[in-house]
Protein backbone atom coordinates (compact mmCIF):
# COMPACT_ATOMS: atom_id res chain seq x y z
CA UNK A 1 0.00 0.00 0.00
CA UNK A 2 1.31 3.43 -0.91
CA UNK A 3 0.54 6.52 1.12
CA UNK A 4 1.58 10.10 0.48
CA UNK A 5 2.94 12.13 3.40
CA UNK A 6 2.10 15.83 3.53
CA UNK A 7 3.10 18.58 3.43
CA UNK A 8 5.93 18.06 0.95
CA UNK A 9 8.85 20.43 1.07
CA UNK A 10 10.17 21.55 -2.33
CA UNK A 11 13.82 21.44 -1.35
CA UNK A 12 16.23 21.11 1.54
CA UNK A 13 16.58 23.45 3.33
CA UNK A 14 13.09 24.92 2.80
CA UNK A 15 13.08 28.19 0.84
CA UNK A 16 10.05 30.40 0.39
CA UNK A 17 8.72 30.14 -3.17
CA UNK A 18 7.92 33.82 -3.36
CA UNK A 19 11.42 34.76 -2.35
CA UNK A 20 12.87 32.43 -4.97
CA UNK A 21 10.74 34.00 -7.66
CA UNK A 22 11.89 37.48 -6.73
CA UNK A 23 15.49 36.43 -6.60
CA UNK A 24 15.20 34.66 -9.95
CA UNK A 25 13.90 37.82 -11.62
CA UNK A 26 16.75 39.86 -10.23
CA UNK A 27 19.35 37.26 -11.11
CA UNK A 28 18.19 36.95 -14.71
CA UNK A 29 18.89 40.60 -15.24
CA UNK A 30 22.49 40.37 -14.09
CA UNK A 31 23.32 36.74 -14.79
CA UNK A 32 25.12 37.19 -18.15
CA UNK A 33 27.52 39.76 -16.74
CA UNK A 34 27.94 37.81 -13.50
CA UNK A 35 28.75 34.54 -15.25
CA UNK A 36 31.15 36.24 -17.64
CA UNK A 37 33.17 37.70 -14.79
CA UNK A 38 32.89 34.83 -12.29
CA UNK A 39 35.79 32.51 -11.58
CA UNK A 40 35.41 28.79 -12.42
CA UNK A 41 35.12 28.04 -8.71
CA UNK A 42 32.36 30.59 -8.32
CA UNK A 43 30.47 29.20 -11.31
CA UNK A 44 30.76 25.71 -9.87
CA UNK A 45 29.46 26.91 -6.52
CA UNK A 46 26.49 28.61 -8.21
CA UNK A 47 25.70 25.38 -10.10
CA UNK A 48 25.88 23.41 -6.88
CA UNK A 49 23.51 25.74 -5.09
CA UNK A 50 21.13 25.60 -8.05
CA UNK A 51 21.07 21.82 -7.80
CA UNK A 52 20.38 22.02 -4.08
CA UNK A 53 17.47 24.40 -4.57
CA UNK A 54 16.01 22.12 -7.27
CA UNK A 55 16.04 19.11 -4.94
CA UNK A 56 13.09 17.68 -3.07
CA UNK A 57 12.54 14.86 -0.63
CA UNK A 58 9.90 12.81 1.14
CA UNK A 59 9.25 14.66 4.38
CA UNK A 60 8.52 18.26 5.21
CA UNK A 61 10.94 20.32 7.29
CA UNK A 62 8.09 20.76 9.75
CA UNK A 63 7.89 17.02 10.49
CA UNK A 64 9.13 16.07 13.96
CA UNK A 65 9.64 12.51 15.21
CA UNK A 66 7.37 10.80 17.68
CA UNK A 67 10.57 9.72 19.46
CA UNK A 68 13.38 12.26 19.04
CA UNK A 69 15.97 10.30 21.05
CA UNK A 70 15.65 6.55 21.43
CA UNK A 71 16.87 4.96 24.67
CA UNK A 72 19.45 2.91 22.74
CA UNK A 73 22.95 4.29 23.42
CA UNK A 74 24.94 1.88 21.22
CA UNK A 75 26.61 3.12 18.06
CA UNK A 76 24.37 2.18 15.14
CA UNK A 77 24.07 2.80 11.40
CA UNK A 78 20.57 3.84 10.30
CA UNK A 79 19.19 3.92 6.78
CA UNK A 80 16.33 4.55 4.41
CA UNK A 81 15.66 2.43 1.32
CA UNK A 82 14.18 4.56 -1.48
CA UNK A 83 13.62 4.56 -5.22
CA UNK A 84 12.49 6.97 -7.93
CA UNK A 85 10.18 6.37 -10.87
CA UNK A 86 12.41 8.64 -12.95
CA UNK A 87 16.16 8.92 -13.17
CA UNK A 88 18.01 11.84 -11.68
CA UNK A 89 20.64 12.62 -9.12
CA UNK A 90 20.95 12.60 -5.37
CA UNK A 91 22.36 15.88 -4.12
CA UNK A 92 22.23 15.31 -0.38
CA UNK A 93 21.03 13.35 2.62
CA UNK A 94 19.27 14.56 5.73
CA UNK A 95 18.28 13.18 9.10
CA UNK A 96 16.57 14.48 12.21
CA UNK A 97 19.13 15.07 14.96
CA UNK A 98 18.32 15.71 18.60
CA UNK A 99 20.27 15.75 21.85
CA UNK A 100 23.31 13.47 21.82
CA UNK A 101 22.69 12.66 18.15
CA UNK A 102 23.58 16.21 17.06
CA UNK A 103 27.30 15.31 17.03
CA UNK A 104 29.29 15.41 13.80
CA UNK A 105 29.11 12.12 11.95
CA UNK A 106 29.35 10.43 8.56
CA UNK A 107 26.88 9.05 6.03
CA UNK A 108 26.83 7.02 2.84
CA UNK A 109 24.84 6.18 -0.28
CA UNK A 110 24.54 2.51 -1.33
CA UNK A 111 23.30 1.10 -4.62
CA UNK A 112 20.99 -1.88 -5.07
CA UNK A 113 23.94 -4.29 -5.06
CA UNK A 114 25.13 -3.03 -1.70
CA UNK A 115 28.09 -1.07 -3.05
CA UNK A 116 28.84 2.27 -1.45
CA UNK A 117 28.71 4.89 -4.20
CA UNK A 118 29.18 8.06 -2.14
CA UNK A 119 30.13 9.25 1.33
CA UNK A 120 29.34 12.49 3.11
CA UNK A 121 29.93 14.30 6.39
CA UNK A 122 27.33 15.82 8.70
CA UNK A 123 28.45 18.75 10.86
CA UNK A 124 27.73 19.09 14.54
CA UNK A 125 24.64 21.16 15.28
CA UNK A 126 23.57 23.05 18.38
CA UNK A 127 19.79 22.69 18.07
CA UNK A 128 17.39 19.86 17.39
CA UNK A 129 16.10 19.53 13.84
CA UNK A 130 16.83 18.23 10.35
CA UNK A 131 20.56 18.09 9.59
CA UNK A 132 21.71 18.15 5.95
CA UNK A 133 24.91 16.97 4.26
CA UNK A 134 25.34 17.85 0.58
CA UNK A 135 27.31 15.54 -1.69
CA UNK A 136 30.42 17.08 -3.22
CA UNK A 137 29.44 15.38 -6.50
CA UNK A 138 25.86 14.22 -7.19
CA UNK A 139 25.16 10.49 -7.12
CA UNK A 140 23.38 9.17 -10.21
CA UNK A 141 19.96 7.64 -9.50
CA UNK A 142 18.62 5.08 -12.00
CA UNK A 143 14.85 4.84 -12.34
CA UNK A 144 13.17 2.05 -10.35
CA UNK A 145 16.40 0.93 -8.67
CA UNK A 146 16.46 0.76 -4.88
CA UNK A 147 19.11 2.75 -3.03
CA UNK A 148 19.93 3.10 0.65
CA UNK A 149 21.04 6.33 2.30
CA UNK A 150 22.49 6.00 5.78
CA UNK A 151 24.17 7.83 8.62
CA UNK A 152 26.06 6.70 11.70
CA UNK A 153 24.62 7.52 15.13
CA UNK A 154 27.81 7.05 17.19
CA UNK A 155 26.01 7.31 20.52
CA UNK A 156 22.63 5.91 19.54
CA UNK A 157 19.84 8.20 20.74
CA UNK A 158 18.42 8.36 17.21
CA UNK A 159 14.99 9.55 16.14
CA UNK A 160 12.51 6.84 15.26
CA UNK A 161 8.85 6.03 14.79
CA UNK A 162 7.53 2.48 14.61
CA UNK A 163 4.91 1.01 12.25
CA UNK A 164 5.54 3.46 9.40
CA UNK A 165 6.50 0.66 7.00
CA UNK A 166 4.37 -2.16 8.41
CA UNK A 167 3.14 -4.92 6.09
CA UNK A 168 5.03 -3.63 3.07
CA UNK A 169 3.58 -0.11 3.28
CA UNK A 170 5.52 2.58 1.43
CA UNK A 171 5.47 6.37 1.39
CA UNK A 172 5.51 8.30 -1.91
CA UNK A 173 6.03 11.91 -2.96
CA UNK A 174 6.11 12.77 -6.66
CA UNK A 175 8.59 10.31 -8.20
CA UNK A 176 10.11 9.21 -4.89
CA UNK A 177 9.09 6.20 -2.80
CA UNK A 178 10.39 5.30 0.66
CA UNK A 179 10.32 1.53 1.10
CA UNK A 180 11.59 0.92 4.63
CA UNK A 181 13.85 2.05 7.43
CA UNK A 182 16.93 -0.05 8.17
CA UNK A 183 19.62 -0.41 10.82
CA UNK A 184 22.85 -2.24 11.61
CA UNK A 185 25.16 -2.08 14.59
CA UNK A 186 28.09 -2.17 12.19
CA UNK A 187 29.48 0.24 9.59
CA UNK A 188 28.27 -1.21 6.31
CA UNK A 189 24.96 -0.87 4.51
CA UNK A 190 22.17 -1.25 7.08
CA UNK A 191 19.76 -3.98 5.98
CA UNK A 192 17.81 -5.01 9.07
CA UNK A 193 14.39 -3.61 9.92
CA UNK A 194 12.40 -3.57 13.14
CA UNK A 195 8.67 -3.09 13.70
CA UNK A 196 8.33 -1.12 10.45
CA UNK A 197 10.39 1.69 11.98
CA UNK A 198 11.33 4.91 10.19
CA UNK A 199 14.50 6.60 11.42
CA UNK A 200 13.74 10.07 10.03
CA UNK A 201 16.22 10.00 7.20
CA UNK A 202 15.48 11.84 3.97
CA UNK A 203 16.98 12.57 0.57
CA UNK A 204 17.56 15.64 -1.58
CA UNK A 205 16.68 14.32 -5.02
CA UNK A 206 16.74 16.18 -8.33
CA UNK A 207 14.91 14.48 -11.23
CA UNK A 208 16.60 14.44 -14.61
CA UNK A 209 13.80 16.58 -16.05
CA UNK A 210 15.06 19.43 -13.90
CA UNK A 211 18.00 21.56 -14.92
CA UNK A 212 21.02 19.46 -14.01
CA UNK A 213 24.24 21.24 -13.06
CA UNK A 214 27.62 19.97 -14.10
CA UNK A 215 28.93 17.71 -11.32
CA UNK A 216 31.60 19.38 -9.21
CA UNK A 217 34.65 17.31 -8.21
CA UNK A 218 35.26 17.03 -4.50
CA UNK A 219 38.25 18.81 -2.99
CA UNK A 220 38.60 15.77 -0.75
CA UNK A 221 38.14 12.53 -2.70
CA UNK A 222 37.03 10.62 0.37
CA UNK A 223 34.82 11.59 3.26
CA UNK A 224 35.26 8.24 4.95
CA UNK A 225 34.63 8.02 8.70
CA UNK A 226 37.83 8.36 10.66
CA UNK A 227 37.15 5.57 13.12
CA UNK A 228 37.46 1.94 12.19
CA UNK A 229 34.46 -0.34 12.12
CA UNK A 230 33.54 -2.40 15.12
CA UNK A 231 32.46 -5.33 13.03
CA UNK A 232 31.18 -6.35 9.67
CA UNK A 233 28.23 -4.89 7.82
CA UNK A 234 25.63 -6.15 5.67
CA UNK A 235 24.06 -9.48 6.56
CA UNK A 236 20.30 -9.23 6.16
CA UNK A 237 17.87 -11.32 8.22
CA UNK A 238 15.27 -13.35 6.41
CA UNK A 239 12.49 -11.84 8.43
CA UNK A 240 12.03 -8.78 10.57
CA UNK A 241 13.55 -9.18 14.03
CA UNK A 242 11.19 -8.86 16.94
CA UNK A 243 13.60 -6.89 19.05
CA UNK A 244 16.49 -4.55 18.44
CA UNK A 245 19.92 -5.99 19.26
CA UNK A 246 21.62 -4.01 21.98
CA UNK A 247 25.14 -5.37 22.08
CA UNK A 248 28.02 -4.51 19.80
CA UNK A 249 30.43 -7.06 18.37
CA UNK A 250 33.46 -7.87 20.42
CA UNK A 251 36.02 -7.94 17.61
CA UNK A 252 37.28 -4.37 17.22
CA UNK A 253 40.15 -3.16 15.06
CA UNK A 254 42.52 -1.06 17.12
CA UNK A 255 44.20 1.04 14.48
CA UNK A 256 43.68 2.89 11.25
CA UNK A 257 46.47 2.45 8.73
CA UNK A 258 49.09 5.11 8.26
CA UNK A 259 50.73 3.10 5.53
CA UNK A 260 50.01 -0.04 3.61
CA UNK A 261 52.25 -2.96 2.71
CA UNK A 262 53.81 -2.81 -0.71
CA UNK A 263 53.74 -6.50 -1.49
CA UNK A 264 51.58 -7.64 -4.37
CA UNK A 265 49.01 -10.37 -3.92
CA UNK A 266 49.68 -13.68 -5.53
CA UNK A 267 47.49 -15.00 -8.29
CA UNK A 268 44.12 -16.52 -7.56
CA UNK A 269 44.63 -19.99 -6.08
CA UNK A 270 43.47 -22.88 -8.14
CA UNK A 271 40.98 -25.30 -6.69
CA UNK A 272 42.91 -28.19 -5.18
CA UNK A 273 40.72 -31.21 -4.37
CA UNK A 274 40.79 -32.19 -0.73
CA UNK A 275 42.45 -35.46 0.13
CA UNK A 276 40.72 -38.65 -0.98
CA UNK A 277 37.79 -36.66 -2.35
CA UNK A 278 36.52 -36.02 1.19
CA UNK A 279 34.22 -33.09 1.74
CA UNK A 280 35.86 -30.20 3.59
CA UNK A 281 36.29 -30.58 7.35
CA UNK A 282 38.77 -29.78 10.12
CA UNK A 283 41.42 -32.00 8.54
CA UNK A 284 41.53 -30.35 5.12
CA UNK A 285 40.59 -26.71 5.68
CA UNK A 286 42.14 -23.93 7.73
CA UNK A 287 45.77 -23.36 8.58
CA UNK A 288 47.85 -26.39 7.53
CA UNK A 289 49.53 -28.46 10.21
CA UNK A 290 53.04 -27.32 11.04
CA UNK A 291 52.50 -23.65 10.16
CA UNK A 292 53.51 -21.32 12.99
CA UNK A 293 51.53 -18.09 13.16
CA UNK A 294 53.03 -14.78 14.25
CA UNK A 295 51.01 -11.79 15.42
CA UNK A 296 49.80 -9.41 12.75
CA UNK A 297 50.79 -5.80 13.44
CA UNK A 298 49.79 -4.19 10.15
CA UNK A 299 46.84 -1.94 9.35
CA UNK A 300 43.30 -3.16 9.74
CA UNK A 301 41.97 -1.10 6.84
CA UNK A 302 43.75 -2.29 3.69
CA UNK A 303 43.66 0.35 0.98
CA UNK A 304 46.41 -0.91 -1.33
CA UNK A 305 47.48 -4.30 -2.67
CA UNK A 306 48.51 -6.44 0.29
CA UNK A 307 49.61 -10.00 1.02
CA UNK A 308 49.31 -11.50 4.51
CA UNK A 309 50.80 -14.93 5.21
CA UNK A 310 51.10 -17.04 8.37
CA UNK A 311 49.62 -14.42 10.68
CA UNK A 312 47.16 -14.38 13.55
CA UNK A 313 44.98 -11.32 13.19
CA UNK A 314 43.11 -10.38 16.35
CA UNK A 315 40.55 -7.93 15.04
CA UNK A 316 38.40 -7.16 12.05
CA UNK A 317 39.70 -6.20 8.60
CA UNK A 318 38.31 -3.79 6.03
CA UNK A 319 39.42 -4.67 2.49
CA UNK A 320 39.43 -1.80 -0.02
CA UNK A 321 42.03 -3.12 -2.49
CA UNK A 322 43.20 -6.50 -3.80
CA UNK A 323 44.21 -8.45 -0.69
CA UNK A 324 45.58 -11.99 -0.45
CA UNK A 325 45.51 -13.86 2.88
CA UNK A 326 47.12 -17.29 3.15
CA UNK A 327 47.78 -19.70 6.02
CA UNK A 328 46.37 -17.29 8.60
CA UNK A 329 43.65 -16.96 11.23
CA UNK A 330 41.42 -13.92 11.56
CA UNK A 331 39.70 -13.57 14.93
CA UNK A 332 37.21 -11.00 13.78
CA UNK A 333 35.27 -10.28 10.63
CA UNK A 334 36.33 -9.28 7.13
CA UNK A 335 34.47 -6.52 5.29
CA UNK A 336 35.09 -6.03 1.55
CA UNK A 337 34.26 -2.54 0.29
CA UNK A 338 34.53 -0.50 -2.90
CA UNK A 339 37.39 -1.73 -5.10
CA UNK A 340 38.35 -4.40 -2.61
CA UNK A 341 38.82 -8.06 -3.53
CA UNK A 342 39.72 -10.80 -1.08
CA UNK A 343 41.67 -13.88 -2.15
CA UNK A 344 41.95 -16.23 0.81
CA UNK A 345 43.23 -19.78 1.15
CA UNK A 346 44.20 -22.30 3.83
CA UNK A 347 42.95 -20.02 6.59
CA UNK A 348 40.38 -19.65 9.37
CA UNK A 349 37.95 -16.80 9.97
CA UNK A 350 36.22 -16.75 13.36
CA UNK A 351 33.53 -14.07 13.39
CA UNK A 352 32.91 -14.43 17.11
CA UNK A 353 29.64 -12.93 18.30
CA UNK A 354 29.09 -10.56 15.39
CA UNK A 355 25.46 -10.14 14.40
CA UNK A 356 26.45 -10.09 10.74
CA UNK A 357 28.58 -12.18 8.38
CA UNK A 358 32.08 -13.38 9.17
CA UNK A 359 33.10 -12.46 5.57
CA UNK A 360 31.13 -10.01 3.44
CA UNK A 361 29.96 -8.48 1.11
CA UNK A 362 31.25 -9.64 -2.27
CA UNK A 363 34.25 -9.86 -4.60
CA UNK A 364 35.92 -12.78 -2.86
CA UNK A 365 37.74 -15.99 -3.74
CA UNK A 366 37.94 -18.58 -0.95
CA UNK A 367 39.82 -21.89 -1.06
CA UNK A 368 40.09 -24.33 1.84
CA UNK A 369 38.88 -21.74 4.33
CA UNK A 370 37.11 -22.63 7.56
CA UNK A 371 34.54 -19.97 8.43
CA UNK A 372 32.85 -20.08 11.82
CA UNK A 373 31.23 -17.78 14.34
CA UNK A 374 29.11 -14.70 13.57
CA UNK A 375 25.42 -14.89 12.78
CA UNK A 376 26.17 -15.86 9.15
CA UNK A 377 29.34 -17.29 7.65
CA UNK A 378 29.57 -15.58 4.25
CA UNK A 379 27.44 -12.71 2.92
CA UNK A 380 27.60 -12.07 -0.82
CA UNK A 381 26.14 -9.45 -3.15
CA UNK A 382 28.13 -10.47 -6.23
CA UNK A 383 31.31 -12.11 -7.53
CA UNK A 384 31.88 -14.73 -4.84
CA UNK A 385 33.81 -17.93 -5.59
CA UNK A 386 33.82 -20.30 -2.61
CA UNK A 387 35.34 -23.76 -3.08
CA UNK A 388 36.72 -26.56 -0.89
CA UNK A 389 35.69 -24.62 2.23
CA UNK A 390 33.82 -25.34 5.46
CA UNK A 391 31.06 -22.97 6.61
CA UNK A 392 29.65 -23.87 10.02
CA UNK A 393 29.39 -23.04 13.72
CA UNK A 394 27.42 -19.81 13.46
CA UNK A 395 26.70 -17.80 16.62
CA UNK A 396 23.17 -17.30 17.95
CA UNK A 397 22.75 -14.57 20.56
CA UNK A 398 20.62 -15.66 23.53
CA UNK A 399 17.35 -13.76 23.73
CA UNK A 400 17.63 -12.45 20.16
CA UNK A 401 15.43 -13.01 17.13
CA UNK A 402 18.39 -13.42 14.78
CA UNK A 403 18.10 -15.56 11.67
CA UNK A 404 21.40 -17.25 10.91
CA UNK A 405 22.75 -18.61 7.63
CA UNK A 406 25.77 -20.36 6.17
CA UNK A 407 26.12 -18.65 2.77
CA UNK A 408 23.73 -15.68 2.44
CA UNK A 409 22.81 -13.50 -0.53
CA UNK A 410 20.00 -10.97 -0.50
CA UNK A 411 20.39 -10.44 -4.22
CA UNK A 412 23.29 -10.62 -6.63
CA UNK A 413 25.07 -12.39 -9.44
CA UNK A 414 28.14 -14.44 -10.30
CA UNK A 415 28.35 -16.78 -7.32
CA UNK A 416 30.08 -20.18 -7.31
CA UNK A 417 29.75 -22.67 -4.46
CA UNK A 418 31.64 -25.85 -5.35
CA UNK A 419 32.77 -28.76 -3.17
CA UNK A 420 32.10 -27.16 0.19
CA UNK A 421 30.64 -28.43 3.43
CA UNK A 422 27.73 -26.11 4.20
CA UNK A 423 26.03 -26.05 7.57
CA UNK A 424 23.70 -23.76 9.47
CA UNK A 425 24.00 -25.31 12.90
CA UNK A 426 23.38 -22.64 15.52
CA UNK A 427 20.57 -23.81 17.76
CA UNK A 428 17.16 -22.11 18.15
CA UNK A 429 17.23 -19.94 21.27
CA UNK A 430 13.52 -19.99 22.14
CA UNK A 431 12.96 -16.27 21.46
CA UNK A 432 12.67 -16.44 17.67
CA UNK A 433 16.36 -16.81 16.88
CA UNK A 434 17.14 -19.73 14.59
CA UNK A 435 18.95 -20.83 11.44
CA UNK A 436 17.29 -20.14 8.09
CA UNK A 437 19.40 -22.25 5.71
CA UNK A 438 22.94 -23.42 5.04
CA UNK A 439 22.55 -21.69 1.66
CA UNK A 440 20.08 -18.82 1.78
CA UNK A 441 19.48 -16.87 -1.45
CA UNK A 442 16.73 -14.23 -1.46
CA UNK A 443 15.70 -11.70 -4.11
CA UNK A 444 15.43 -8.80 -1.67
CA UNK A 445 17.56 -6.07 -3.31
CA UNK A 446 18.14 -7.62 -6.73
CA UNK A 447 17.51 -10.93 -8.46
CA UNK A 448 19.64 -13.99 -7.76
CA UNK A 449 21.33 -14.78 -11.09
CA UNK A 450 24.28 -16.77 -12.42
CA UNK A 451 24.78 -18.90 -9.33
CA UNK A 452 26.43 -22.34 -9.46
CA UNK A 453 25.90 -24.73 -6.54
CA UNK A 454 27.76 -27.93 -7.39
CA UNK A 455 29.08 -30.96 -5.49
CA UNK A 456 28.55 -29.59 -1.98
CA UNK A 457 27.66 -31.43 1.21
CA UNK A 458 24.65 -29.94 2.99
CA UNK A 459 24.85 -30.93 6.65
CA UNK A 460 21.79 -31.86 8.71
CA UNK A 461 20.53 -28.62 10.23
CA UNK A 462 17.97 -27.22 12.69
CA UNK A 463 17.15 -24.68 9.94
CA UNK A 464 13.90 -24.53 8.01
CA UNK A 465 15.60 -25.82 4.85
CA UNK A 466 19.14 -26.83 4.05
CA UNK A 467 18.99 -24.72 0.87
CA UNK A 468 16.78 -21.80 -0.16
CA UNK A 469 17.31 -21.22 -3.86
CA UNK A 470 16.38 -17.62 -4.72
CA UNK A 471 12.89 -17.96 -6.21
CA UNK A 472 10.19 -16.41 -4.01
CA UNK A 473 7.27 -14.35 -5.38
CA UNK A 474 6.97 -12.69 -1.96
CA UNK A 475 10.36 -11.01 -2.46
CA UNK A 476 10.74 -7.82 -4.56
CA UNK A 477 12.96 -9.60 -7.12
CA UNK A 478 11.99 -13.14 -6.22
CA UNK A 479 10.49 -14.07 -9.59
CA UNK A 480 13.54 -13.01 -11.62
CA UNK A 481 15.88 -15.78 -10.49
CA UNK A 482 17.88 -16.95 -13.52
CA UNK A 483 20.78 -19.25 -14.41
CA UNK A 484 20.86 -20.91 -11.00
CA UNK A 485 22.40 -24.35 -11.40
CA UNK A 486 22.06 -26.72 -8.43
CA UNK A 487 23.80 -29.96 -9.39
CA UNK A 488 25.42 -33.04 -7.87
CA UNK A 489 25.02 -32.03 -4.24
CA UNK A 490 24.67 -34.39 -1.27
CA UNK A 491 22.12 -33.68 1.47
CA UNK A 492 22.41 -35.38 4.87
CA UNK A 493 19.12 -36.91 5.92
CA UNK A 494 19.81 -36.49 9.61
CA UNK A 495 17.56 -37.55 12.46
CA UNK A 496 14.29 -36.52 10.80
CA UNK A 497 15.21 -37.86 7.36
CA UNK A 498 14.70 -34.44 5.70
CA UNK A 499 18.02 -32.62 6.29
CA UNK A 500 16.13 -29.71 7.90
CA UNK A 501 12.78 -29.06 9.53
CA UNK A 502 10.80 -28.83 6.28
CA UNK A 503 13.02 -30.47 3.70
CA UNK A 504 16.31 -30.31 1.82
CA UNK A 505 15.59 -27.46 -0.58
CA UNK A 506 12.98 -24.83 -1.40
CA UNK A 507 12.52 -21.77 -3.61
CA UNK A 508 14.17 -23.44 -6.60
CA UNK A 509 13.04 -21.91 -9.88
CA UNK A 510 12.39 -23.60 -13.22
CA UNK A 511 13.01 -22.08 -16.65
CA UNK A 512 15.26 -19.05 -17.23
CA UNK A 513 18.31 -21.31 -17.34
CA UNK A 514 17.68 -22.71 -13.86
CA UNK A 515 18.73 -26.34 -13.27
CA UNK A 516 18.19 -28.76 -10.38
CA UNK A 517 19.67 -32.17 -11.16
CA UNK A 518 21.94 -34.91 -9.89
CA UNK A 519 21.28 -34.06 -6.24
CA UNK A 520 21.10 -37.00 -3.82
CA UNK A 521 20.63 -37.94 -0.21
CA UNK A 522 23.64 -39.24 1.69
CA UNK A 523 22.25 -42.74 1.16
CA UNK A 524 22.47 -42.26 -2.61
CA UNK A 525 18.76 -41.85 -3.34
CA UNK A 526 17.84 -39.09 -5.77
CA UNK A 527 16.22 -35.84 -4.67
CA UNK A 528 13.53 -34.47 -6.94
CA UNK A 529 13.31 -30.78 -7.74
CA UNK A 530 11.14 -28.97 -5.16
Amino acid sequence: MKTTPTPVRPARPAIAVALLAALATALLAVLPNTMANASPAAVAQMSKKAAQSASYGLWSDSVTPAVKSDDDTNGVTLGLVFSSETGGQLNGVQYYAAGANRAATSGAVWNASGKRVATLSFPQTSTDGWKTAWLSSPAKIVADEKYTVSYRAPNGRYAQQENVFDDGDTLSVKDLTAHRGTFSYDWGRPTQSWHGAHYFIDVAFQPSTASTPTPVPSDDPSDEPTSTPTSTPTSTPTSTPTSTPTSTPTSTPTSTPTSTPTSTPTSTPTSTPTSNGAFPNAANTGVPDGVSLSSYTGPTTLSSATTIDAKQINGSLVVRAPVTITRSQVNGVIVIEGAGHLTMSDSIVDGGTSENSAISQGDMTLRRVEVKGARASVGCDSNCDVQDSWLHGQYMKPGSAWHGDGFLSNGGSNMVLRHNTLACDSKPNGTGGACSAALAAYGDFSAITNMTVDNNLFVESPAGYCMYGGYDPAKPYGTKAANIKVTNNVFERGSNGKCAAFGPAAAVATGNGNVFSGNVWDDGKAISAP
